[in-house]
């Protein structure tokens, strides 16, 4: 005769079992990595999970990116548009806009990211453009160091991976990393950032930062919804105002008896007194701001710099590896060495060959630019994609 006792432990344990297997895939189906893909820009909303991803072998494309860090990537994944044509891409599409589980996105237009060429350079680390190649843009299954070529590829999260539009382009800040969401719309840039700056398109190098800084942060202003007037002057004062949006400082500084030329009742007071709390900018020894006078190249850089917190570290470089000193005031010459290093500077317009002129005016696209480059910052060192200080 069974016992009783005995049988009771045996069905326990059965049942025990059982929910033990049951939670286990559970909670592998929820582990699954999926992308949710909606918007009026596509046909039909679609949830694709990396199990339908690693099924589309025929589709599947092995790339090795450059990045403006000097370093190559490898990938093996899917062509975006591949997946965005499952959804039923429709030709009115305008806008892309990839976000992660972390909550970082990018936004892009579909012809930047889709139509317009991309490429890959492999002799990046020697600043060549021997070996170009053109890319597509994919959502990657496997990543891993392009040194290596395709050897190096590990199974990763889902990830958006984005190549250059030459070799100065600033890409690294494309690579969303844990993909999760992909939403397409038809609305055209002017009315998802609530603007349509005419003349920006004579500074094609500082257009995405004017609409990313415009568009996803309110970092900067036009002059109206229509200008932007990217070869205008910045005031000390404005710059105080951007730097500390780019920040996302909260404004509880005092500003009251602070400089003797900047009143209380100032528009800009509680940015310049903010600025001047968190350390990014200083004024003048005779307890002055100068609020209205032009901003120089070599202080923007320098208040970049501190607001980077890396002021120890360019104290500690004296002289310069790559630009001319011509110009360039001996104090700033640290400052402007590091953000050299760390790809803060746009060569082609804001540095003209070696040349920076670093007392000069910085212009409203330059600024823009810098800016955009500082919020976008990740330190070489550090891996993936996104941003420790900037855009989310």
């Amino acid at each position: 005769m069974i016992n009783r006792k005995w049988l009771s432990v045996t069905v326990l344990c059965l049942v025990g079992c059982l929910v033990a297997i049951g939670s286990f895939f559970s909670q592998a189906q929820a582990a699954e990595e999926v992308i949710h893909i909606t918007g009026d820009g596509i046909t039909t909303p679609l949830d694709i999970t990396r199990s339908d991803l690693e099924k589309m072998q025929k589709e599947r494309i092995q790339t090795i990116y450059s990045t403006n860090l000097k370093d190559l990537v490898a990938a093996e994944g899917i062509p975006l548009e591949v997946i965005l044509k499952k959804a039923g891409l429709k030709p009115e599409a305008n806008l892309i806009r990839v976000k992660g589980t972390d909550g970082y996105f990018r936004a892009f237009t579909v012809k930047e990211l889709l139509q317009y060429p991309r490429y890959t350079y492999p002799k990046i680390k020697q600043d060549s453009r021997d070996g170009v190649k053109p890319v597509q843009t994919m959502i990657a299954l496997k990543s891993g160091s392009g040194t290596k070529g395709f050897a190096g590829l590990k199974e990763d999260k889902m990830q958006l991976c984005v190549g250059q539009r030459s070799i100065s382009d600033y890409n690294n800040l494309y690579f969303v990393r844990m993909v999760a969401s992909i939403e397409v719309s038809t609305m055209g840039p002017e009315k998802y950032y609530q603007f349509n700056f005419k003349d920006i398109s004579s500074v094609p190098w500082a257009q995405e930062a004017i609409e990313k800084l415009a568009g996803d942060k309110k970092v900067i202003n036009g002059m109206n919804k229509t200008a932007f007037a990217p070869s205008g002057l910045l005031t000390r004062a404005q710059f105080a105002k951007m730097i500390v949006l780019a920040k996302g400082s909260p404004l509880k500084a005092s500003s009251k008896g602070l400089f003797k030329d900047v009143s209380s009742k100032a528009w800009y007071a509680p940015y310049v007194a903010q600025a001047v709390k968190d350390g990014f900018i200083e004024g003048y020894q005779d307890g002055t701001f100068k609020p209205e006078a032009q901003l120089t190249k070599e202080e923007m850089i320098t208040i970049v710099i501190r607001a980077l917190d890396q002021e120890d570290e360019a104290k500690k470089l004296k002289t310069l590896t790559h630009l001319s000193q011509t110009g360039i005031s001996s104090w700033a010459r640290g400052y402007v060495e590091l953000a050299d290093q760390e790809d803060l500077l746009e060569y082609g317009h804001l540095v003209k060959g070696n040349q920076l002129a670093g007392t000069k005016a910085v212009t409203r696209a330059e600024a823009a630019e810098t800016v955009f480059r500082m919020v976008s910052y990740r330190p070489k060192n550090a891996g993936g994609g996104g941003c420790p200080c900037g855009l989310k």
